[in-house]
């Protein structure tokens, strides 16, 4: 039912709606006409692409499927001991679904199996937060507007709770 594609240049109008879309609130607000909220994303649009492509050059792009229809974008990257959630966006038809929760958890069991960490960046703010604390991500940093969290498999979190419990 939900499964992930690597993104192909065929993707790019629906990565811009997808981006688009995940903005629309926060511009409704600033009573533009369409023709400049269309020109002012673009530009957002492709700066976010040129930074995260700078940013995590060997970065994993792929189109989020939700029976075999494109419903969202997700971006992983890896470092030597974490996996890092660079961005999951879904189209707010299909937000409150359950569908960033499976692909988080199938991130979780992955790293699990590996002995990882989950990290990522989030605005202090944002209700995506309230899905990764549900998640068991915890707050290890603060560089506003945006607070890092990061998630530790089992073992490696009752090893650590355990030497501080010390």
């Amino acid at each position: 039912m939900i499964r992930l594609r690597e993104v192909t240049e065929k993707d790019g109008p629906f990565l811009f709606e997808v981006y688009a879309d995940t903005r629309a609130e926060e511009i409704s607000t600033f009573g533009w006409g369409e023709a400049e909220r269309n020109v002012f994303l673009k530009m957002q649009y492709a700066a976010q692409k040129h930074s995260y492509l700078h940013q995590y050059p060997r970065a994993v792009h792929q189109i989020v499927m939700y029976n075999e229809t494109p419903v969202g974008r997700m971006i992983t990257d890896m470092t030597e001991d974490a996996y890092l959630l660079v961005d999951v966006s879904l189209h707010s038809d299909f937000q409150n679904q359950g569908i960033g929760t499976f692909l988080i958890r199938n991130l979780q069991n992955s790293v699990e199996r590996e002995h990882k960490k989950v990290r990522l960046h989030v605005l202090e703010h944002s209700p995506a937060r309230q899905l990764y604390d549900r998640l068991g991500f915890r707050l290890i940093g603060e560089s506003f507007p945006y607070i890092t969290m990061e998630w530790r498999h089992a073992e490696s979190s009752y090893h650590i709770q355990r030497s501080n419990d010390k």
